[in-house]
């Protein structure tokens, strides 16, 4: 019998994502899915309770967080974490389990390429600003929101929050990218229960 999965992601984004990858690798739909919002590696503390009872109850904890800057240094402090509050799981940073990055790096590398003009079309926006220094420049999470915005209509605008995204349309993403194979691979369908 395969054990029930618990999934631990780190912001409503991630969640969101997570369901609907979850969903299409699964051909189906997926809403019971157990999925909690940790808030960030530092924050695992506060969801000890929810890692422990799932571990009690003979199901395996599935953490997915942003690996950020430094993956190496990232995976020492949450297998930290791990040790030091006795909580089991396993481990996937974000985008692909080695790079440096985050959901929203993932998301840049499963664009339907039928729209790479958005996303060069924000290079030369950031290329302009970066030679002002009296501008910031524009963070990831702003390249995904700026994306969305140019292909949806205006009357979509909710679509654009997190939790309203739908990651299963096609003219949007392309959740059979090959750059999504370590994550599919991590979640292992055979061997888990959803």
């Amino acid at each position: 019998m395969n054990r029930k999965a618990r999934l631990f992601v780190e912001g409503e984004a991630d969640k969101k994502f997570i369901h609907d990858y979850i969903s299409f690798l699964m051909q189906g739909s997926t809403n019971d899915l157990d999925i909690i919002r940790v808030g960030g590696w530092t924050e695992i503390p506060k969801t000890e309770p929810k890692f422990k009872e799932n571990s009690n109850d003979n199901g395996v904890n599935l953490l997915i967080l942003d690996a950020d800057n430094n993956p190496p240094q990232r995976r020492e402090q949450i297998l930290n974490y791990k040790k030091n509050l006795g909580i089991e799981f396993e481990l996937f940073l974000l985008p692909n389990n080695v790079e440096s990055g985050s959901l929203e790096s993932l998301l840049c590398e499963i664009i339907n390429t039928d729209h790479q003009l958005i996303f060069d079309c924000f290079d030369s926006y950031q290329e302009c600003l970066k030679n002002n220094p009296a501008y910031q420049l524009p963070n990831l999470k702003s390249r995904i929101y700026a994306y969305l915005e140019a292909l949806l209509a205006k009357n979509q605008s909710e679509l654009l929050k997190d939790s309203k995204r739908n990651y299963k349309n096609t003219d949007h993403w392309n959740l059979e990218h090959p750059y999504l194979n370590p994550l599919k691979e991590f979640l292992i369908l055979d061997d888990y229960a959803y």
